[in-house]
């Protein structure tokens, strides 16, 4: 749903990692594995290329739609 916000304020939506990602969005009902300390795929590969110098920001899907003001125009 927040793709089409992310493209008409300029950015670039990927369902994949790379060193060209800036942000990863998570969402906001997590994921059940996370309670046994187990990470989703995407934020593991998220943290390993920040441990790589990667300064890819995670964020919540709560905090991103704050930071656009998503609310207000939908």
């Amino acid at each position: 749903q927040l793709k089409p916000a992310i493209e008409e304020r300029g950015g670039h939506f990927s369902r994949n990692m790379s060193q060209k990602v800036d942000y990863l969005v998570v969402g906001h009902e997590g994921n059940p594995c996370w309670a046994f300390a187990k990470m989703g795929r995407k934020i593991q590969q998220a943290l390993d290329l920040r441990k790589q110098g990667s300064r890819l920001a995670i964020i919540k899907d709560e905090e991103f739609v704050d930071s656009i003001g998503w609310y207000e125009t939908r």
